[in-house]
Protein backbone atom coordinates (compact mmCIF):
# COMPACT_ATOMS: atom_id res chain seq x y z
CA UNK A 1 0.00 0.00 0.00
CA UNK A 2 0.95 3.59 -0.59
CA UNK A 3 -0.14 6.31 1.82
CA UNK A 4 -1.33 9.47 0.35
CA UNK A 5 1.66 11.86 1.40
CA UNK A 6 2.66 15.82 1.03
CA UNK A 7 5.53 15.93 -1.07
CA UNK A 8 5.60 19.76 -1.62
CA UNK A 9 9.53 19.53 -0.10
CA UNK A 10 10.53 17.16 -3.17
CA UNK A 11 8.40 19.34 -5.40
CA UNK A 12 10.48 22.65 -4.81
CA UNK A 13 13.64 20.50 -6.03
CA UNK A 14 12.43 20.00 -9.40
CA UNK A 15 13.24 23.34 -10.85
CA UNK A 16 11.46 24.04 -14.01
CA UNK A 17 8.68 21.41 -13.73
CA UNK A 18 4.79 22.01 -13.36
CA UNK A 19 2.78 20.70 -9.71
CA UNK A 20 0.84 17.89 -11.84
CA UNK A 21 4.45 16.91 -13.36
CA UNK A 22 5.94 16.50 -9.77
CA UNK A 23 3.02 14.70 -8.82
CA UNK A 24 3.16 12.10 -11.35
CA UNK A 25 6.50 11.80 -10.98
CA UNK A 26 6.25 10.81 -7.08
CA UNK A 27 3.15 8.66 -7.95
CA UNK A 28 5.30 6.90 -10.50
CA UNK A 29 8.26 6.44 -7.80
CA UNK A 30 5.60 5.10 -5.26
CA UNK A 31 4.59 2.50 -7.07
CA UNK A 32 7.87 1.19 -8.39
CA UNK A 33 9.37 1.21 -4.86
CA UNK A 34 6.02 -1.50 -4.15
CA UNK A 35 7.35 -3.06 -7.15
CA UNK A 36 11.12 -3.37 -5.50
CA UNK A 37 9.76 -4.38 -2.49
CA UNK A 38 7.39 -7.33 -3.65
CA UNK A 39 10.15 -8.55 -5.95
CA UNK A 40 12.36 -8.69 -2.62
CA UNK A 41 10.08 -10.66 -0.87
CA UNK A 42 8.81 -12.60 -3.72
CA UNK A 43 12.41 -13.92 -4.10
CA UNK A 44 12.63 -14.49 0.00
CA UNK A 45 9.54 -16.46 0.12
CA UNK A 46 10.58 -18.55 -2.51
CA UNK A 47 14.21 -18.89 -0.87
CA UNK A 48 12.08 -20.06 2.07
CA UNK A 49 10.02 -22.69 -0.01
CA UNK A 50 6.71 -20.46 0.30
CA UNK A 51 4.65 -20.40 -3.18
CA UNK A 52 3.38 -16.66 -4.14
CA UNK A 53 2.54 -14.30 -7.45
CA UNK A 54 1.19 -10.76 -7.23
CA UNK A 55 -2.04 -10.05 -8.30
CA UNK A 56 -2.82 -6.49 -9.51
CA UNK A 57 -6.52 -6.92 -10.49
CA UNK A 58 -8.73 -7.50 -7.81
CA UNK A 59 -11.78 -5.88 -5.77
CA UNK A 60 -10.58 -3.22 -4.18
CA UNK A 61 -13.30 -1.97 -2.47
CA UNK A 62 -13.93 -5.43 -1.26
CA UNK A 63 -10.69 -5.86 0.00
CA UNK A 64 -10.36 -2.48 1.69
CA UNK A 65 -12.88 -3.95 3.73
CA UNK A 66 -11.78 -7.14 4.17
CA UNK A 67 -8.51 -5.61 5.52
CA UNK A 68 -9.47 -2.71 6.84
CA UNK A 69 -7.24 -0.27 4.94
CA UNK A 70 -8.21 3.14 5.34
CA UNK A 71 -9.23 5.43 2.18
CA UNK A 72 -5.79 7.65 2.38
CA UNK A 73 -4.25 4.46 1.60
CA UNK A 74 -3.77 3.25 -2.09
CA UNK A 75 -3.74 -0.82 -2.89
CA UNK A 76 -0.90 -1.26 -5.32
CA UNK A 77 -1.00 -5.17 -5.14
CA UNK A 78 -1.55 -8.14 -3.23
CA UNK A 79 0.80 -10.52 -2.71
CA UNK A 80 -0.49 -14.37 -0.82
CA UNK A 81 1.88 -16.38 0.39
CA UNK A 82 1.55 -20.22 1.91
CA UNK A 83 3.40 -23.07 1.29
CA UNK A 84 2.71 -25.01 -2.11
CA UNK A 85 -0.46 -28.15 -1.82
CA UNK A 86 2.30 -30.19 -4.25
CA UNK A 87 5.80 -29.67 -5.12
CA UNK A 88 6.54 -28.01 -8.23
CA UNK A 89 9.83 -27.92 -10.03
CA UNK A 90 11.62 -25.24 -11.00
CA UNK A 91 12.16 -24.63 -15.25
CA UNK A 92 15.72 -24.51 -16.55
CA UNK A 93 17.35 -20.89 -17.04
CA UNK A 94 16.73 -19.61 -20.43
CA UNK A 95 19.34 -19.07 -21.81
CA UNK A 96 20.36 -15.36 -22.36
CA UNK A 97 21.20 -14.95 -26.33
CA UNK A 98 17.58 -16.34 -27.29
CA UNK A 99 16.60 -13.30 -25.43
CA UNK A 100 18.24 -11.19 -27.66
CA UNK A 101 16.65 -9.76 -30.90
CA UNK A 102 18.73 -8.92 -33.42
CA UNK A 103 17.94 -7.37 -36.93
CA UNK A 104 20.20 -5.85 -39.86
Amino acid sequence: MIEDMDFSEFDEKREGTSELENRMANTLNSFLNVAIIIDHITLLAHESGLGTCWVRYFNVAAVRKILAIPDNFTIVALLPIGYPSESGRMREPMDGESLILRWE
